[in-house]
């Protein structure tokens, strides 16, 4: 084979290997503290309003509000280990249902829109794209969302992209409907 054959093929097999549309498996976008960060709001939009930030620098401060006025806050370092949003917190840090909160959050891009899933809620966010609550229409959640500037909801398409063992959670298909049946109030009402 001439050296000029020769050239030719290795430049176009170096092209071929390097065209991610050809590759096997596309490259995996690698989250950045940087790509995280930004206003993360969570809540009911009465008692709880949970308010996080997130700063590209490695900082965050966490506020919670509700009808009575300030009810939590905390500051300390943030840190991306393993995929994994880790919050270290300067002040005691009490995770119950009406303090603090998570320390170890999942990162879940979907579409537009950016969660951060509590490690320890991961089935939950499953069950509730499954029932479809999420993706919600507005601010009020049970997950952290990242907040627009300009207060509007990022536009959501395909499915959650969630860590690999937790894909099988998620149904192919959402259902119809929300209808939700109160079973006690059935039995209750006993037959007509």
């Amino acid at each position: 084979m001439s050296a000029i054959k020769l050239t030719a093929l290795l430049a176009l097999s170096a092209c071929l290997a390097q065209d991610p549309l050809r590759s096997a498996d596309p490259p995996k976008q690698e989250e950045t503290l940087a790509a995280l960060a930004g206003e993360y709001y969570l809540g009911d939009g009465l008692g709880i309003r949970c308010k996080l930030l997130i700063e590209p620098k490695g900082h965050f401060s966490y506020t919670w509000r509700g009808c009575v006025g300030l009810i939590d806050l905390n500051i300390g370092a943030v840190e991306l280990v393993d995929g994994h949003l880790k919050l270290k917190p300067e002040r005691r840090n009490q995770y119950d249902r009406f303090h603090g909160t998570a320390t170890d959050f999942v990162p879940i891009r979907w579409g537009d829109r950016t969660y951060l899933v509590a490690h320890n809620q991961m089935k939950s966010f499953c069950n509730a794209v499954n029932r479809g609550d999420e993706p919600r229409k507005g601010n009020i959640g049970n997950f952290y969302l990242r907040r627009r500037p300009d207060g509007q909801m990022d536009s959501v398409f395909g499915s959650p992209a969630v860590p690999k063992g937790w894909q099988p959670y998620l149904l192919k298909k959402a259902p119809r409907s929300k209808a939700v049946i109160d079973f006690r109030r059935l039995e209750s009402a006993g037959p007509n």
